[in-house]
């Protein structure tokens, strides 16, 4: 769990400096380590780690954040269509709280069901 120090440590950063707002970093870090629970759980019970979801894996992310971190130096601030102007790791912050929301309730639907058919209760009667 030394990667969640770190992860901490960044949504605090980003909010602190007014990079992202501190309301959604919380949000974001909540659903990471609901999601980072989740992963460690069906590891320890079901022997089975995945480490990508929809074919984003670690890399990619980090990829995506050295994007968006270098994007951030140029321009803050985003503009999205007729909609308005957001800080950059907001829009990012939304996308990633939806995408780690699905994430999570895909894998525990997932391991509910593995976890429901390896030990099945027999029929009465």
């Amino acid at each position: 769990m030394a990667g969640n120090h770190g992860h901490f440590f960044l949504r605090g950063r980003l909010a602190l400096f007014g990079l992202q707002d501190p309301l959604l970093a919380l949000g974001l870090l909540t659903v990471y380590l609901m999601v980072a629970a989740e992963e460690f759980l069906a590891t320890h019970v079901r022997q089975v780690f995945h480490l990508s979801f929809l074919g984003m894996g670690p890399t990619e992310l980090r990829i995506i954040l050295a994007i968006g971190t270098l994007y951030l130096l140029y321009k803050p601030y985003v503009r999205l269509g007729g909609i308005g102007v957001f800080r950059l790791f907001d829009v990012g912050g939304t996308v990633a709280i939806a995408g780690l929301g699905l994430k999570l309730v895909v894998c525990a639907i997932r391991n509910t069901r593995a976890l429901y058919l390896a030990e099945r209760l027999p029929r009465s009667g």
